[in-house]
């Protein structure tokens, strides 16, 4: 990522925020040379991503945020999205069917999951170029 992104969220982690990260990637995208396509793949796996911490993050902590940041870089879409819980683990009790990351892996070029040095969890995802 670069040091000051294109646009940066933070949202209380809960479901009403999942659906203004999405309109707020329309609109941001709309702005950005990229394809209706890859506007499509980028807010499903943001969408998802956002969704995962909604749903394992805090469970059974205080609430907290979905912090998300995203520009062009090398003229492909990185997006990052970052919890101050538990981050996504595995669980056996999951309320979901355990097929977001396999999703967002498959519309991604690049996923990175994992722990950042301040603590904050981050799921990192990098769209390929746009072919358009």
């Amino acid at each position: 990522m670069t040091p000051t992104p294109a646009f940066a969220l933070s949202l209380p982690a809960r479901a009403a925020s999942v659906t203004v990260v999405r309109h707020v990637l329309g609109g941001v995208l709309g702005v950005w040379p990229v394809s209706q396509e890859l506007l499509d793949d980028v807010q499903i796996a943001v969408t998802e991503a956002c969704a995962n911490v909604v749903t394992h993050a805090y469970l059974d902590l205080p609430p907290g945020t979905v912090d998300v940041t995203g520009d062009v870089v090398d003229e492909r879409v990185v997006i990052a999205v970052r919890d101050h819980g538990r981050g996504i683990v595995p669980r056996t009790d999951s309320p979901g069917l355990g097929m977001g990351l396999p999703l967002i892996a498959a519309l991604t070029e690049h996923l990175w999951t994992g722990l950042l040095d301040d603590g904050v969890h981050e799921v990192r995802m990098t769209f390929p170029k746009d072919p358009a």
